[in-house]
C-alpha cells in the first residue's frame, strides 16, 4: 500500500527579501480587499482561507482554481493586480509560479522524447554540442543525461552557476549570461557526485531543459506549453519572464519579475494538471496524490493532484516558504473536504492508520475506525487495490459484514453501502482483520470517507 500514492513536495529557497510584501494588513482592512470570480456554493469558505494567507504573507494578490476532470469548479481572484492597488485581481490573472513550472517543463521534454526528437538517456552534451571553455578535468561530465536533469541528478550540485560566475565575467561575458555559456564553463569544473546517483535540487538543470526544449521544438517554451501540451490554438494564460505580453493574453501581475521564469493563471495550471501528472507523464487512470510547491521572492505557488480527482492551484504574489505552503494546502483541503461532504476529520481512527492524501490506510490487525452518524444508511468510500484485504463492519455493536477491498486494477473506486436502518443516531466501526483473499498481495484497508 506504500506504492498506493506518491507525495512529492519541492520548494526553492533563496535568501532574498519578499518583493510584494508590506506590513500585514489590519484585520478590518481585509474587508476592503476585492474578490473576483464566479460565486459558487460555499465559495466563501475558500475565500476566508485565501484572504487569511493573503494577509499572512503580506502580498497584494492571489488566485485560486479548483477543477475536476475538465470542469472548473472554482475560479477566484483576491487583492489588486497593480502596484498601486487600484485594479482588482481577476481570477485568471497570471502570477509567477516559481518551481511549479518544473512539472510543465518535464512534460514537454517527455513529449519530445516520445516523438523521438531525442532519447531521455541521451547524453546532454550530445543533445547540446557545446564547446567547453577550457580543459575538461572531470570526464564524468560527459555522462550527464537528459534523465539526470529531470531527476536533479546531474552531479554538479544545487546551483553550479555561482562558482563559474566570476570566470564568465573575466572572460568578457556580460549579463544576462546564457545557459549555454554557463554550461561551457561548468564543463571545466569537477562534479560533486557521479551523475545519476545523488539527487540535489537544481534550478539550473531545468533551465538547461528549457534551452533544450526551445532548440529542439523551434518555438519558445511558452508557445510549446500552450499549443502542444494544453491543446490551445495560441499562447494563452502563460507568460515567460522577459518576453513581451501578447495583445489578447490574460492580465499579468505587477511583480512578475519576482515570480520565477514563468507566470500563469491558476486555471491554466489546472488545465495542465487535468492532462499530466507531476512527473510530466500523461495523466492516465487512477488518481495518485501529488503535491508540488514553488517559492520565490515574488511567488508562493502550489499544485495538488488529489486522489479524488480534484486539482487544486493557489498562487500568491509573495513568499511564505515551505512550512507555510503546508498550512495553506491543509486548510484549503479541509475546506474542499467539507464542501465535498467528506467527513474523514470526524472519523475516530484508532491506533496505526497512516494518511496518504485523502485516504487513511492500515493493515494492522485490530486497527479500527469509528464514526457516529444520523440517518437510515451509511456508505464507506475508498479505493480498490491489488494489495487490499478484508475488514469487519459493525453497526451499533452488531457485525453486519466482512468487506473485501481487493481489486485487480489499482485505484478503482470502492463503495460499500448499508441501508434500511431506523431513523436516528448510529455508530459504525470498521476493523482491520489482517485477512485477504488468496489473490491479493497484502491486507491493506483504506477509508476515504463515510457518508450517511
Amino acid at each position: 500500500m506504500f506504492s498506493l500514492m506518491l507525495v512529492v513536495v519541492m520548494t526553492v529557497t533563496t535568501i532574498m527579501p519578499l518583493q510584494a510584501t508590506g506590513s500585514p494588513r489590519e484585520p478590518n482592512l481585509l474587508a476592503t480587499v476585492p474578490i473576483t470570480g464566479p460565486k459558487r456554493p460555499k465559495v466563501e469558505l475558500l475565500d476566508a482561507v485565501m484572504l487569511k494567507y493573503l494577509d499572512k504573507i503580506g502580498c497584494t494578490a492571489a488566485t485560486l482554481a479548483i477543477s475536476k476532470g475538465s470542469r472548473t469548479l472554482y475560479r477566484r481572484g483576491y487583492g489588486w493586480r497593480d502596484r498601486e492597488r487600484t485594479v482588482p485581481t481577476a481570477p485568471d490573472t497570471m502570477i509567477g509560479i516559481a518551481s511549479c513550472g518544473k512539472p510543465i517543463v518535464a512534460a514537454a521534454i517527455r513529449r519530445l522524447a516520445r516523438q523521438k526528437r531525442f532519447e531521455l538517456d541521451a547524453k546532454l552534451f550530445d543533445v547540446l554540442p557545446i564547446q567547453p571553455q577550457g580543459a575538461i578535468v572531470d570526464k564524468r561530465v560527459k555522462n550527464i543525461t537528459i534523465n539526470h536533469l529531470l531527476e536533479h541528478k546531474a552531479g554538479w550540485g544545487n546551483e553550479p552557476r555561482g562558482p563559474v560566475k566570476e570566470a564568465t565575467q573575466k572572460a568578457g561575458f556580460k549579463d544576462p549570461i546564457s545557459t549555454e555559456t554557463f554550461l561551457s564553463f561548468i564543463m571545466t569544473r569537477p562534479l560533486e557526485d557521479e551523475p545519476g546517483t545523488n539527487s540535489k535540487y537544481s534550478n539550473f538543470g531545468y533551465d538547461v531543459l528549457v534551452d533544450i526544449l526551445e532548440k529542439k521544438s523551434g518555438i519558445t517554451s511558452v508557445e510549446y506549453f500552450c499549443t502542444e501540451l494544453l491543446g490551445l490554438s495560441a499562447v494563452k494564460g502563460m507568460h515567460q519572464l522577459g518576453q513581451p505580453c501578447r495583445q489578447n493574453d490574460l492580465p499579468l501581475i505587477w511583480n512578475d519579475d519576482g515570480g520565477g521564469l514563468f507566470s500563469a493563471s491558476a486555471k491554466t495550471l489546472c488545465r495542465f494538471m487535468e492532462r499530466y501528472w507531476l512527473t510530466g507523464e500523461p495523466r492516465s487512470q487512477g488518481n495518485p496524490y501529488w503535491v508540488f510547491y514553488g517559492s520565490s521572492p515574488g511567488s508562493t505557488a502550489m499544485m495538488v493532484w488529489r486522489s479524488d480527482g480534484i486539482n487544486l492551484v493557489a498562487l500568491f504574489n509573495g513568499r511564505i516558504g515551505s512550512v507555510g505552503c503546508d498550512e495553506i494546502k491543509s486548510e484549503l483541503e479541509r475546506v474542499i473536504n467539507k464542501i465535498q461532504g467528506n467527513n474523514a476529520e470526524n472519523i475516530d481512527f484508532k491506533n496505526n492508520w497512516k494518511k496518504f492524501g485523502t485516504l487513511h490506510c492500515s493493515k494492522s490487525i485490530g486497527d479500527s475506525a469509528e464514526y457516529l452518524f444520523e440517518g437510515r444508511s451509511i456508505s464507506w468510500i475508498g479505493r480498490r487495490y491489488d494489495d487490499a484485504g478484508k475488514a469487519k463492519v459493525e453497526i451499533d455493536g452488531k457485525e453486519v459484514a466482512v468487506v473485501d477491498q481487493y481489486g485487480p486494477l489499482r485505484d478503482k473506486p470502492f463503495r460499500w453501502k448499508y441501508k434500511n436502518l431506523n431513523q436516528g443516531q448510529h455508530k459504525i466501526v470498521i476493523t482491520v482483520l489482517g485477512e485477504k483473499n488468496p489473490i491479493s498481495e497484502d491486507n491493506w484497508i483504506n477509508i476515504e470517507n463515510l457518508l450517511p
